[in-house]
């Protein structure tokens, strides 16, 4: 029997965040709730809704691609400095 450990819903959480696709999927919902909204498509109420959670969703998508990228240019950089370190000893 397969257990769901914690680990795993956050690993795929941080798969479903960070991936492309989602993101443009996100884009997509935000954008067409805020049109429906304007052209009077969809009640105000729901759309209201959609358009909050579509804000909340963008801004988590935003954070943690910020944050991949300074993870990487911090392990870039440690990695030149490494470099530049062994370098240096020849």
């Amino acid at each position: 029997m397969y257990v769901l450990r914690k680990y795993d819903i956050r690993d795929t959480m941080d798969h479903i965040i960070n991936d492309v696709k989602a993101a443009l999927v996100i884009c997509a919902s935000t954008l067409g709730a805020g049109l429906g909204l304007i052209l009077e498509w969809i009640p105000d109420d729901i759309g209201k809704l959609a358009v909050l959670f579509s804000m909340v969703l963008t801004v988590i998508v935003a954070r943690n691609h910020l944050r991949k990228g300074r993870m990487d240019h911090l392990q870039r950089r440690k990695l030149e400095l490494e470099v530049k370190a062994l370098e240096t000893e020849t």
